[in-house]
């Protein structure tokens, strides 16, 4: 949805900004109509919040915008990807942690789990953080390449 303040259209918001009216809790800018009716948001309601930052290890689906369902609609993909769209998915994930990415590739495109891939650098708990952060991004890929998965 639109979202102004002192009459000037704001097109970004921090990176922790909420509507807590939202059911997923997402970005006011993220969001295609107010859960409250409001034609525009001008950030002055109370359900609007720029809270702490999660850390990407309590970082959930939910807090990506993405539903159980879709999660799984993503990780679906993933396995069946082939070519470009691999190619896509390792791209998500050396963006959101290089070090890491050839599990989080082999994660998400085998379903290999984190107990059998070896010596991963960082407690599970992490990684999953860093698996569902790269599903978001790879989700958002998907996206501004026209092949919509959720």
């Amino acid at each position: 949805m639109e979202m102004y303040h002192c009459e000037e259209r704001i097109y970004v918001l921090p990176e922790n900004a909420i509507c807590k009216a939202d059911e997923y809790k997402r970005n006011p800018l993220d969001i295609d109509n107010c859960p409250l009716g409001h034609e525009i948001c001008t950030g002055d309601c109370y359900q609007y919040e720029e809270g702490r930052k999660l850390s990407t290890r309590n970082k959930y689906l939910k807090d990506y915008g993405i539903t159980y369902e879709d999660g799984r609609k993503i990780v679906d993909y993933c396995r069946k990807a082939k070519g470009y769209d691999q190619q896509l998915i390792l791209q998500a994930a050396q963006e959101v942690y290089p070090e890491i990415a050839p599990y989080l590739f082999l994660n998400l495109t085998t379903g290999l789990g984190y107990d059998r891939m070896g010596n991963i650098p960082m407690q599970r708990k992490d990684f999953q953080g860093y698996r569902r952060k790269t599903m978001e991004t790879y989700n958002r890929y998907m996206i501004l390449n026209g092949k919509q998965i959720v």
